[in-house]
């Protein structure tokens, strides 16, 4: 589940860099088009729309009873190609052919490879290290303030 949510993360982030829709993918310079399509593919993105939609139809097994068929119909009702097409502007909008050409040399470079299945590991990671960070610096500033007076805790508020 923990790595499911950082993939999400990771989409929304990719899917909110850009405020072109669909329509505009037909305005991208094919050729570039087609690139961008394949780093997306060799970045895992089609994997990622996977996994999206099986956890979104898996959630509703939980609560609608249907036979195995109905659900494997569901499923293939969804493209993850669609995922893949709704990052395209993204990465028009933010790179030149050139640099998406050489990101497809990264992904395909056998430390490329490595990132891409690592991607999500060191995501989840990272994240949790947010976390304590952040804790931390919680913990240490309200510490200070305290120490200079400039908050006092009341019942487990702070009081300025």
């Amino acid at each position: 589940m923990k790595k499911f949510v950082s993939i999400i993360a990771v989409m929304i982030l990719f899917s909110s860099l850009s405020s072109f829709s669909q329509e505009n993918n037909s305005e991208i310079n094919p050729a570039k088009k087609a690139d961008i399509v394949k780093l997306l593919t060799l970045m895992g993105n089609e994997q990622v729309a996977y996994n999206i939609i099986k956890y979104v139809v898996n959630s509703y097994q939980r609560y609608v009873d249907a036979p195995d068929e109905y659900w494997t119909k569901l499923m293939q009702m969804h493209s993850p190609y669609k995922f893949i097409e709704m990052n395209i502007p993204v990465y028009d909008e933010n790179f030149t052919h050139s640099e998406i050409k050489e990101l497809i040399k990264f992904y395909e470079s056998p430390v490329g490879r490595k990132m891409q299945r690592l991607l999500v590991t060191i995501s989840d990671a990272v994240y949790k290290n947010e976390q304590e960070f952040s804790h931390m610096v919680h913990a240490k500033s309200k510490e200070q303030l305290q120490k200079d007076g400039k908050i006092r805790i009341e019942s487990g508020e702070e009081k300025e």
